[in-house]
């Protein structure tokens, strides 16, 4: 899906938790550190959810000493800078899924150029392609012979005519999501409203969002529902133990839930889902919602349709290792083996 949503306005009249949000945040903002600092003329609002006219001659004052366009509606722009961190931090991440997307991209066309080397007898592509047959084989459970070896002795590898037709129509499906995804971060922006949306605390239990560091939900608007990736205050959390949102995760999330964006469920079997998550590794644990199986147990037509599997592959060609046991160290003997009893 191609198309760049636009994230919806509040104005005077609107009700509902997104205002109540808002409310919350011009208070926050008013209080200023320490109660040291206090830009508004008016008092604090009641935080009610309804955009009055209190509230507009709040929204007012702050877009004034924002250096904002003082029209008293909650736009893009306006409502990035009350909910200022989260922007920050969907501005750095977005930048870092961007190039995850570039190098996860060029990726997958050496592998579609290895299928056609491998049917039409020509010569390997150049670049790290045993990394990126490995990355195939771990994320979409699609197997390919590796490169030959430099200096190696023997002939060429080969492979099943009809398992090399199959893997380049997945292939092909899977390079247009990439490709999707580069479109829609390329274009959106979290200060302008395209696509990115951050949300307060209340407009996130009312979308589900739940303790979610972002989701693609649907959020109301004067002409309907709008899709958007939303951010709720805890995507900005990079220190918390039980949060634990480090730079690097961040950008997993935008490019996690870009793969949602690009393949939403009106597609339907083009659907991008959340079959399971790159962790827990080991066999019979449960992803935390929807499937009974893990990801390791995902059947190649599943992984192709499963949101983390794009975001891991990415990851993994661009550090050039599987990444779900962290960057610097991995276990993969301990995650190939399949199951904490059984490995030695």
């Amino acid at each position: 899906m191609r198309t760049i949503n636009e994230a919806p306005m509040l104005r005077l009249g609107d009700r509902g938790p997104a205002v109540e949000d808002v409310q919350h945040q011009l208070n926050v903002t008013d209080r200023g550190v320490g109660n040291s600092h206090v830009w508004s003329k008016t008092d604090f609002l009641e935080e009610d959810g309804a955009f009055g006219a209190l509230t507009l001659n709040k929204v007012r004052e702050f877009q004034q000493v924002s250096g904002l366009q003082v029209d008293g509606i909650v736009g893009p722009k306006t409502n990035s800078a009350l909910f200022n961190p989260q922007a920050d931090r969907v501005d750095q991440a977005q930048g870092t899924a961007i190039n995850w997307t570039l190098l996860a991209r060029a990726a997958v066309a050496s592998l579609q150029a290895w299928v056609h080397a491998l049917q039409f007898g020509r010569s390997a592509p150049a670049g790290n392609l045993a990394i990126f047959v490995e990355a195939l084989r771990v994320h979409f459970h699609i197997r390919l012979p590796g490169p030959p070896t430099p200096g190696a002795v023997g002939g060429r590898p080969s492979a099943n005519a009809l398992d090399l037709l199959e893997a380049d129509d997945r292939l092909r499906f899977i390079h247009q999501v990439f490709d999707d995804v580069d479109f829609v971060l390329q274009s959106a922006s979290i200060r302008d409203g395209r696509v990115f949306h951050s949300v307060g605390v209340k407009q996130a239990e009312v979308l589900r969002m739940g303790t979610l560091s972002a989701a693609n939900a649907p959020v109301p608007s004067r002409k309907g529902p709008i899709h958007l990736i939303c951010f709720p205050p805890n995507f900005a959390i990079t220190t918390r133990p039980d949060v634990f949102r480090t730079p690097h995760q961040q950008a997993s999330t935008v490019l996690h839930e870009c793969a949602h964006y690009v393949r939403p469920p009106l597609e339907g079997p083009a659907h991008v889902a959340d079959f399971a998550y790159g962790l827990p590794p080991f066999a019979g644990e449960a992803n935390r919602r929807r499937t009974s199986h893990n990801y390791q147990q995902l059947t190649a037509d599943e992984a192709m349709h499963n949101a983390e599997s794009y975001n891991l592959f990415a990851e993994h060609v661009t550090f050039g290792r599987d990444t779900r046991f962290g960057r610097l160290s991995d276990d993969l003997a301990t995650f190939e083996c399949g199951s904490k009893e059984t490995c030695g």
